[in-house]
């Protein structure tokens, strides 16, 4: 999970400016228009400060309005990967408990690692299903590139050798439905990530929004040049960047699947997960936790 970018102060304002150099540009080339057609070329550009601070109070209960929405759904997001992580690692523990630590629970546990796995590239609409490749059989893997939704197929596979051991006598009534209700635990938060991948946010907020932020950009300018001079570009665009900071904020936040910095770490929570169910069994072959700091080569927050 990535917590911070830097440690260093001065490096997350070149981050942002880096990553926010366009905007900033726009800022500044809109101000000194204002300031330069007013000084220079004598055009009375000025308007009273009352309309645009109606404006710029309406604009900033639209960003209120989509930030907390938008963090809701982030929100939301890293409980139902929480409740994955949970049901994880009970799954695993009661297939150990119940038949062993034999080829058949590694079998089963293998391939959760794969349903795992399927869920994130899935919500991350990725089409490489070469992550999984090392958690099954070369047969389940090649069946893999027919099945519209790889993860929904695993269960429904779990579900059948779960049934087919009940059939055995290898595991009672009592332990197959405790089995199969971690297995429908799985498909309700699968359902849930999908909910909040499939569901897009209201077009009217996030265009309007964005038409009153412009506005507001545009006319800022206009109230400040009397009163402050050169001093309004500045002016201008450190209250222009705060708006448009909060707003693009909100459009990132809203969809936390995004493999972006700020978004939901699934790739470390499927790592930490596989670290946990491989040590259960005993294995040696357990792999490095994800890194928790900044690396550039994953940075997109606010790119």
């Amino acid at each position: 999970m990535i917590i911070q970018f830097s440690t260093n102060r001065f490096q997350r304002f070149i981050g942002i400016i880096r990553y926010n150099y366009k905007a900033i540009l726009i800022f500044l080339s809109i101000d000194f228009a204002v300031f330069y057609l007013y000084k220079y070329l004598d055009v009375n550009l000025h308007m009273p400060a009352v309309p645009i601070s109606i404006l710029g109070g309406a604009l900033a209960i639209f960003l209120g309005f989509r930030n907390n929405s938008a963090y809701d759904r982030w929100w939301e997001a890293r409980k139902i990967w929480g409740g994955i992580v949970n049901v994880s690692r009970s799954f695993s523990f009661e297939l150990i408990a119940l038949i062993h630590k034999n080829a058949d629970s590694r079998k089963i546990i293998y391939r959760h690692l794969a349903w795992l796995n399927s869920v994130k590239l899935q919500l991350r609409k990725q089409s490489d299903t070469s992550e999984i490749e090392q958690y099954l059989s070369v047969e389940e893997y090649n069946q893999t590139k027919e099945w519209a939704n790889p993860a929904t197929q695993f269960l429904r596979i779990q579900a059948e050798e779960i049934g087919k051991m009940k059939k055995e006598g290898r595991i009672s009534d009592i332990e197959q439905k405790q089995v199969i209700e971690s297995l429908k635990t799985m498909m309700d938060l699968q359902g849930m990530a999908e909910r909040i991948k499939g569901t897009v946010f209201p077009y009217y907020y996030v265009y309007f929004t964005q038409v009153f932020l412009w506005v507001f950009i545009l006319l800022l300018p206009c109230i400040l040049v009397e009163d402050m001079g050169w001093s309004a570009i500045p002016m201008a665009m450190g209250i222009s960047f705060v708006f448009y900071i909060l707003d693009k904020s909100g459009h990132i936040t809203e969809d936390p699947f995004e493999n972006r910095a700020a978004d939901t770490p699934m790739s470390a929570i499927c790592r930490i997960i596989e670290i946990d169910v491989k040590q259960m069994l005993g294995e040696s072959n357990i792999p490095e936790k994800m890194p928790t700091e900044f690396t550039d080569y994953n940075v997109e927050f606010l790119k």
